[in-house]
């Protein structure tokens, strides 16, 4: 199973068994917004969440406000909170159809139309709604599980071709599995997202600000030879680099 979680407002959007669904019902709906999509059961989930952003994911999601618990306590609290949100009610192929209707630079909301081939133009003002759950009444019991758990043992040094030609220094340990993401399938941001994967990988994984700030302009340069507009490949590399770099 799977969720969608808008990044810039800390909100639960979608739920379903299918990823390239709720992938695409995601960018129909808010292609304004940061979007991160997620297996439920991924044993990394929300790892790269500060604290206040998981009380803040809490918070619109239950109603209330969560300041007994954090880090890895809380983010198992909202991993059995997410198994709890409503399925999505759609279709893989509807879905599919209706996001491919939509412009691929578009960044105003749709609404995706349960039976339709096209989705239904939004208001002004529309946001698509958060998923909601009540808190669970076992949060005590959740939170002192992920306390008994055994230590995972630590990650070792990783190369990477680059660092090797370069003669630079050695890479930084790995870092764990990071949750996986939301591009588009078969868009401009599919394409976006692979250029960059592949160009961070070629410049040895640099996660300093000003090496990852360059490297960026290399890519819109790239991606612009590729046929994709400065200001989409600008506006999906900050998506990026927030998904990516630590």
């Amino acid at each position: 199973m799977y969720v969608s979680i808008d990044r810039d407002n800390m909100r639960f959007l979608h739920k379903h068994p299918d990823y390239s669904t709720v992938s695409n019902v995601s960018w129909i709906e808010a292609p304004h917004v940061s979007l991160l999509v997620t297996p439920i059961d991924y044993s990394h989930f929300l790892k790269d969440f500060t604290d206040l952003e998981l009380r803040l994911l809490y918070r619109n999601t239950t109603g209330v406000d969560h300041t007994a618990y954090g880090g890895d306590a809380l983010r198992a609290i909202l991993q059995e909170l997410a198994e709890r949100l409503p399925d999505t009610d759609a279709d893989p192929r509807e879905a599919r159809l209706q996001a491919d209707y939509i412009d691929q630079d578009n960044q105003e909301p749709f609404v995706y139309v349960k039976g339709a081939l096209r989705p239904a133009k939004s208001g002004d003002l529309w946001e698509p709604e958060a998923l909601k759950a009540p808190r669970s009444d076992n949060e005590e019991v959740i939170a002192a599980a992920v306390r008994l758990r055994p230590a995972q043992p630590r990650a070792t040094a990783a190369s990477t071709p680059a660092a090797a030609s370069t003669g630079s220094r050695a890479a930084r340990p790995a870092a764990a599995p990071r949750t996986p993401t939301a591009p588009r399938q078969g868009g401009v941001r599919e394409k976006i997202w692979a250029r960059a994967d592949s160009m961070w990988e070629e410049a040895g994984k640099p996660t300093d600000k000003s090496t990852v700030l360059a490297l960026r302009k290399r890519m819109m340069d790239a991606l612009e030879e590729e046929g994709v507009k400065r200001t989409s490949s600008s506006n999906e590399l900050g998506n990026w680099q927030k998904a990516r770099i630590p």
